[in-house]
């Protein structure tokens, strides 16, 4: 007979290891993407110490069958629920038995739903895993509605032992294939760097790339975070040209997945090419290492151009969607710029 348990257990990042059993079965299961890992949500503490987090994991007969991460933030009067926080995370239900899945997942969202009236919740949300979507009538059913959506983009490599090069090439638009030849005639040197001044560097140009476009910069906290919590699964490639660091690129390893975390490249040597043709050799590297796909993170609708660039790439797109809870009362919340304040790296409604 089949009977599901279900249980919210709050995540406590320095007791990390007693959540190998999530981990365990994420990567049993063929979960790729990082966003559900007991790492990731140490790396979010990291970042938001006075959030909580939690998981709900429904079981049948003791199998673990489907998780949920969560995290939760109160300042003042005002308590918002995410899964999950952070620039391009997502979270919402993670599914194991496929068989079933309608019914975990109902369950997994009547939960969330509960715990968030529990709390006394003035705002609660989740993002759509993009490789497991969810049945629209479902989650409206459950009284959320979607309140926004971004285009997830992801490059399968091919799955060749010889002449990965080629292989790679073949997946790449003809401009992108133009701009890795531009790139190489500047004769970059490559470098896994580990340093303090390297990333310092990226934090830097990352900053001057993002300010120019008016978006908001990850401060230097971000990276430290990402460093102590993912280790050697944080890496930094820097691209020189002689003695000089002009491009690099921050990646997230994860199961066989790269996550595309932060390029930066100086701006005189923007035209140069210079970071395409490093994002060519890391990812040629990547993929004659075993790994099986580079994920470029979300797009927004309206970020054409950006799109485009992560497309060319021969990146397949997996759109994904943002839910909230409806009954949202904007006007007994405080203004927009406190709530920014208030909850940095929150999602907290389209406006």
């Amino acid at each position: 007979m089949y009977k599901m348990d279900i249980e919210i257990v709050e995540f406590v990042a320095e007791n990390s290891k007693d959540f190998s059993e999530i981990d365990h079965h994420l990567i049993s299961n063929g979960n790729q993407m990082i966003y559900y890992s007991s790492t990731y949500l140490s790396f979010l503490k990291c970042i938001s110490p006075s959030s909580k987090f939690f998981y709900i994991k429904v079981r049948n007969n003791n199998e673990l069958i489907g998780i949920m991460p969560i995290a939760v933030k109160r300042e003042k009067d005002i308590l918002i629920a995410n899964s999950l926080l952070f620039y391009g995370s997502y979270g919402g239900p993670l599914i194991f038995d496929k068989d079933n899945y309608a019914e975990i997942t109902r369950a997994i969202l009547l939960k969330y739903v509960d715990f968030c009236v529990s709390i006394k919740a003035n705002i609660v949300n989740f993002i759509e895993n993009p490789l497991d979507p969810l049945s629209i009538d479902n989650v409206e059913n459950l009284g959320f509605e979607k309140i926004d959506e971004r285009i997830g983009q992801v490059t399968i490599f091919p799955s060749v032992k010889f002449n990965t090069e080629e292989a790679l090439m073949s997946l790449f638009h003809s401009k992108t294939r133009n701009m890795i030849r531009k790139g190489e005639r500047n004769n970059l040197r490559i470098e896994l760097r580990k340093d303090d001044a390297s990333y310092e560097w990226l934090q830097e140009e990352h900053t001057k790339s993002i300010t120019k476009l008016g978006g908001l910069p990850k401060p230097m906290e971000v990276f430290d975070a990402l460093r102590s919590t993912f280790s050697n699964d944080c890496q930094l490639y820097v691209g020189y040209i002689e003695d000089r660091p002009v491009c690099g690129i921050l990646l997230l390893v994860y199961a066989q997945t790269i996550e595309y975390f932060t390029p930066v490249v100086q701006e005189e040597f923007r035209e140069s090419q210079a970071l395409s043709y490093l994002i060519y050799k890391v990812m040629t590297d990547m993929a004659k290492a075993g790994y099986q796909q580079w994920n470029w993170g979300g797009t927004w609708i309206s970020q054409e151009g950006v799109y485009r660039f992560k497309k060319r790439w021969g990146a397949n797109d997996l759109p994904y969607r943002y839910y909230s809870k409806k009954g949202l009362d904007k006007d007994l919340l405080p203004p927009i710029q406190q709530l920014k304040d208030d909850f940095p790296y929150y999602y907290l409604f389209k406006y």
